[in-house]
Parts: structure tokens; C-alpha cells; sequence
């Protein structure tokens, strides 16, 4: 831990503003944009429009601790992994269809020593868990689940490009990055799987045959760390509140998505889309879900129960601790939930997930 507090955002403008006044993204104003967990992140609208007319970009900055928590201390590598992962992602082409075209933003400017950059503004956007929650209520509209569907193949489709993608000889330097980036690696193990036990207290009745599993889980998934050999490049933190879609009827014409934030270069997508349906009752989650994993494609069994193994950790540790997602029986609800979704991705039991409403379509490729 450290004892920095976060900078004053008056004067880290300032010093952002004097850093990038000699550039072409010197700035007149900037608004602070939510999602700023990490690092500060602004708006800010350019004093000097660039040739192609672009009037507003992202500034992201990165100190050694988090932007919404001063005292815990992080490394700047990520600002480094993030540059070099939109570098590399720039060589990558959109996926796109009639709908929808999903790409990561353009990097436009970084400076390593002071861990600034200058990304790409995407105009009127809205994060994929905002858009649902603010548009679309419980029940779900049935004539909307063919846009749904389709953003989520589009999304899956992405994804399996790129880790296809990141995989090839041709991006041995992006694996060797992502490779170093083990500080963040460690960070989510601890999130997702050391904390997994810690629940255990929370709630006893519901957890408390459990300590010897979450055990196990805990010391696997972290030899799976050690063995460089058979880690991918993965985005790190896949969720519905790092999708950046404009605010606009889907089905409109073909739009814009970014994936966004690539610090945790190293899949809580399906997890977060499933409390959609646990805790709000909107479908729209459960149709995204069932269009990622069409458009992902085949995978083995292997993959399917590893993935569910994360959706259910992810409900116990996450789906437990945001603060008014739920109400108390809501949260039991999806802890309870969790619990039996990791249990039976343990043991490997397919029937169960072939059975399961939301969480069948997991097995629907293998």
C-alpha cells in the first residue's frame, strides 16, 4: 500500500493540459468519464481540431495506485501493456455486419514516462451494461431478441478473431507483453479466485461445505499462471462495462462498438450478462450470451467447463459485493447460484449445464 492520495483532478488537468499543450491534442476543457476504476479518464475537447475533423478524444492517465483508491498501490506497467496491446490491435481489422462493426479504439498519442494517452472519442457511447439497464426492462421486449442475438455473435466473433489472432507467429511481441503484465495477472487471480474462500464468512449456510473446493480452485487456476507455455492473450476484463456502443435503437444501421481498457492484457462477459437476468430479469442478457457463443464458435469441453467454472466464481465474488445491484435475497440468490455452477463445472457434470436455462448454450459447440 502507499500513502499517495490521488492527485487533485484541478491540477492533474493542469499538468495534463501543460504536458499536451506543445502536441496536436493540446486541450481547452475536460469533463472526468465514469469507469475511471484504474486509472483518470477525460473527455477532452481539443483546442484544434485534427485533419480529420476530430474535435474531442479520450486522455487516460495511469499513477502507481488506482484512481478511485489511493492507497492501493499498482503498477504503471499496465499504462505500458495497454499501449503496446492498441498498438498491435491497430494492425487488427473490425469485425463487422450489417449491424454492428467492433473493433478496439485508436491509439493516438502515449507518453511512457508520464503514462498519458490519447485515444480515440467515441461519440455518444454508452456502456453495454448501461444501455441494457437504461433501455430495455424486464420482460424484455420478445421482438428484440433478434438485435441481441446478433450483437452477441458479432461480439463472439470478435473475440474468437482475436485470440486467434494472438496466437499467430506474427505476435510473439504482444504474447511477450502480455506475458510480462504479470503484476495484473496476479491482481486477478486474487479478485477472482484467492477472495473466492473469503466469501465463505459472508455466508455461511449457503458456503460453508465449500472451503476445501474453493481451496483446490484457488491453487489450480494459479498453476495455470506458472505455465506460460499455455496462456493466450486475452483481453483481461471482457464485461459488459468495457463494450462501448452509441445510445440508439440496435437495428439502425451498422454501429460503432469499442472494447475498451486493454491495462489487464494478460472472460467475466457471460458472468455479468447472466446477473442481468438473476437480478434484474431482463433477457437481453441471456440472448447476448446466446449470440457470444454462437459467434465463438466450437471449443472443447474442456473450455465450456473452465468458462463456467468462472461464471460461477464470478456470481459468488462479484454478484455478492456490488453495492445496490440486488436485494438481499437477490444476492443469496445468485451466491447460491454460483456456488452449484462452480460445483458442477468441478466435477465435470454436462448433464446439469445441458439442463440449465440460461447457461446450456456454454455446451451448445462442444
Amino acid at each position: 500500500m502507499t500513502n499517495n492520495a490521488p492527485p487533485d483532478i484541478k491540477n492533474l488537468l493542469q499538468r495534463l493540459q501543460t504536458e499536451l499543450a506543445e502536441t496536436a491534442y493540446s486541450f481547452d476543457t475536460a469533463h472526468p468519464l465514469s469507469g475511471g476504476t484504474a486509472n483518470f479518464i477525460y473527455r477532452a475537447a481539443l483546442a484544434t481540431p485534427l485533419p480529420d475533423g476530430t474535435k474531442d478524444v479520450v486522455i487516460k492517465h495511469g499513477e502507481a495506485f488506482l484512481a478511485s483508491n489511493g492507497d492501493f498501490e499498482l503498477s504503471k506497467s499496465r499504462c505500458l501493456a495497454e499501449e503496446r496491446s492498441l498498438r498491435a490491435l491497430a494492425q487488427c481489422p473490425p469485425v463487422t455486419s450489417p449491424l454492428f462493426s467492433i473493433r478496439a479504439p485508436r491509439l493516438l498519442y502515449f507518453d511512457q514516462e508520464t503514462c498519458t494517452q490519447v485515444q480515440e472519442y467515441q461519440q455518444s457511447a454508452v456502456a453495454l451494461k448501461t444501455f441494457i439497464l437504461k433501455n430495455y426492462p424486464s420482460p424484455t421486449p420478445e421482438a428484440l431478441r433478434a438485435s441481441y442475438v446478433a450483437l452477441g455473435r458479432d461480439l463472439g466473433r470478435w473475440l474468437r478473431f482475436f485470440h486467434n489472432w494472438g496466437s499467430a507467429p506474427e505476435q510473439k511481441d504482444l504474447r511477450d507483453v502480455a506475458a510480462g503484465n504479470s503484476e495484473m495477472q496476479g491482481l486477478k487471480h486474487w479478485v477472482n479466485y484467492v477472495r473466492l474462500a473469503q466469501t465463505i464468512d459472508h455466508f455461511p449456510e449457503i458456503l460453508g461445505g465449500c472451503a476445501q473446493l474453493f481451496g483446490d480452485i484457488a491453487k489450480v487456476t494459479q498453476d495455470e499462471l506458472r505455465d506460460e507455455s499455455k496462456l493466450r492473450v486475452i483481453h483481461g476484463d471482457f464485461w459488459p462495462g468495457n463494450i462501448l456502443l452509441r445510445d440508439e435503437p440496435l437495428g439502425s444501421g451498422e454501429m460503432p462498438v469499442f472494447v475498451v481498457d486493454w491495462e489487464l492484457c494478460q472472460l467475466a462477459m457471460v458472468a455479468e450478462l447472466f446477473e442481468f437476468v438473476l437480478f434484474k430479469g431482463v433477457d437481453a442478457g441471456a440472448w447476448v450470451i446466446q449470440g457470444l457463443v454462437e459467434g465463438y464458435g466450437t471449443v472443447d469441453a474442456d473450455f465450456a467447463f473452465r468458462t463456467a467454472l468462472h461464471v460461477g466464481t464470478h456470481l459468488v465474488v462479484f454478484g455478492s459485493t456490488v453495492p445496490d445491484w440486488g436485494t438481499p435475497g437477490q444476492v443469496e440468490r445468485a451466491v447460491r447460484e454460483g456456488r452449484d455452477v462452480i460445483v458442477k463445472a468441478w466435477d465435470r457434470d454436462r448433464q446439469w449445464f445441458e439442463e440449465h436455462p440460461t447457461l446450456r448454450v456454454l455446451f451448445k459447440f462442444t
